[in-house]
């Protein structure tokens, strides 16, 4: 990737830009877009609203609600209604 990136000239770089609707897309995406599929918790990067509906369809009602939760997954779990259970196997 470096020695791509080394062999483009100026112009080659400019040249995408002056196309405005690619780089409004573009921004759109990375700043609008990116942040609304982020968990609310952490902003580590969640599944996307298509997925999301994809494996909603697939799980019984009572477990089909969590999804509802724009969490990642680590935060999922560290949120769960569960008591914390130590290596040996006892409540902490």
């Amino acid at each position: 990737m470096l020695a791509m990136g080394l062999s483009l000239t100026i112009p080659q770089i400019i040249q995408p830009l002056k196309n405005v609707r690619l780089v409004v897309l573009a921004l759109l995406a990375n700043f609008v877009l990116v942040p609304l599929l982020a968990c609310s918790e952490c902003g580590a990067p969640t599944q996307t609203p298509v997925h999301r509906e994809f494996v909603h369809q697939r799980l019984p009602d009572h477990m089909a609600s969590l999804l509802n939760r724009v969490l990642c997954p680590s935060w999922a779990r560290q949120r769960a209604d569960r008591p914390a259970v130590g290596a040996s196997g006892h409540l902490r």
